[in-house]
């Protein structure tokens, strides 16, 4: 399997549990073309057996609790990139043309916490940043 037989929706709060959208898309592909369901990230993630499956879900979309709930394939989602060694004097505007010849930012750059577990230090920030892109078609 690639990430090309999965999609995904969001949650309808109304309906938190996973169970609910693989029914929902057991209506729409058949509960055989679904081999694994997931929640992450406030997502509902599917893996179906084909490509097909997974191309007819997103055309279709699903329809939970009376509520049309699209879905979207992961394999065009981009790539998460963690810049490393950046200073917090280096503006973001500085690294978007460096960060342009590998792909097209599809987030924001965002910087990375340190990790202290003191309550006091949380707010510190390590030299590292963030950002998801959608990757230029090529080699790489």
């Amino acid at each position: 399997m690639t990430r090309k037989h999965s999609v995904r929706c969001l949650l309808v709060p109304a309906s938190p549990h996973v169970e609910t959208y693989v029914r929902a898309l057991a209506r729409v592909v058949g509960p055989t073309a679904i081999a694994a369901a997931s929640k992450m990230y406030g997502k509902v993630v599917f893996f179906l057996a084909s490509e097909a499956a997974a191309q007819e879900a997103v055309e279709k979309g699903l329809a939970v609790g009376g509520v049309f709930v699209p879905l979207e394939p992961l394999d065009d989602l981009g790539v998460r990139l963690v810049l490393t060694s950046v200073p917090p004097f280096l503006p973001n505007a500085a690294l978007l043309p460096a960060l342009s010849t590998l792909g097209k930012p599809i987030s924001v750059l965002s910087p990375l916490p340190l990790g202290c577990k003191d309550p006091a230090l949380r707010h510190v920030l390590s030299f590292r940043r963030r950002v998801t892109e959608r990757r230029l078609r090529g080699p790489f």
